[in-house]
């Protein structure tokens, strides 16, 4: 098990933005993420568990602490429609996988960057479909202990103790025609590239969606598609993205982020809540 001091974090994360980490660790397997379990609980070492970093933005300063990424615990292991999934394993090669082997239900997901634990956090969705609707139980560490979940889910969120450790997720799914889900898996696809600013520095929809009512389309009512902050710019493709055009800063996001919520609150009456997680908020020690 290695471990890298001052880390930069900008590495970690699709928006290319953040400081060091005092200690970056990268777990491989799950004896590995009790042995860094260990190391934290016995050195008293704050500590945060992100994935590919495709909704995270890290602070400028960076993080005093370690960071533990899952993203090279990757594999499944299959039985019928069951699957279990260590953590750090992409959506994209679950989607593949299910399509490979005729069993689907997340086709719509395709696209969404991020690993099987991040997508079972944050309760990842999209055109309609939920990663929980599929997750029967998540095996993890809570307090240096092992212990088995069967999570109830609200929008973006899983219902877990704070403080748990995904490290493998069990899901069931169903019989579905190749071709049906090839269908499903091209209207995706196009309808991303179309609405979607692909391809440019960002870390997905930036606001959850209120209730009955389109963050982006909020965003862009009150004038503020394609309003920049140094490099810092809501995306003139989807207001509901934030994008990185060369050197933007965290500040610059989260001055942005700022403004937006003013902006819509004043206008609209309506407070918009954060889907991106920033780091250092809220870390465990």
């Amino acid at each position: 098990m290695k471990y890298y001091k001052n880390f930069p974090l900008r590495l970690l994360s699709s928006f290319r933005i953040g400081g060091n980490a005092d200690i970056l660790a990268l777990p491989e397997t799950p004896e590995e993420v009790q042995d860094v379990m260990e190391k934290i609980s016995r050195e008293r070492i704050p500590w945060v568990v992100v994935g590919r970093g495709t909704n995270v933005l890290f602070s400028d300063e960076g993080f005093r602490g370690m960071v533990i990424s899952t993203i090279r615990m990757r594999g499944t292991r299959r039985e019928d429609g069951r699957v279990k999934a260590l953590s750090g394993t992409s959506l994209s090669s679950l989607i593949s996988e299910n399509l490979r082997t005729g069993f689907g239900g997340i086709e719509e997901l395709v696209g969404i960057p991020g690993t099987v634990g991040g997508a079972v956090w944050m309760n990842a969705g999209s055109f309609g479909v939920e990663t929980g609707r599929f997750v029967k139980r998540v095996r993890g560490i809570l307090d240096g202990e092992w212990r088995e979940e069967r999570p109830e889910f609200e929008y973006r969120k899983a219902l877990l103790p704070s403080g748990f450790l995904i490290v493998e997720v069990e899901f069931e799914f169903h019989p579905r025609e190749r071709k049906e889900m090839e269908e499903v898996l091209r209207e995706c696809v196009k309808r991303r590239k179309r609405t979607q600013p692909l391809g440019e520095k960002s870390a997905g929809c930036v606001f959850r969606n209120p209730p009955g009512e389109s963050a982006g389309k909020l965003i862009e009512d009150v004038g503020l598609k394609g309003f920049c902050m140094g490099d810092a710019c809501v995306s003139a493709v989807h207001a509901n993205f934030i994008v990185n055009r060369g050197n933007a800063r965290a500040k610059d996001v989260l001055e942005l982020v700022k403004l937006i919520k003013e902006r819509v609150y004043e206008k609209k009456g309506i407070l918009l809540e954060e889907e991106i997680r920033v780091i250092p908020e809220k870390v465990q020690a």
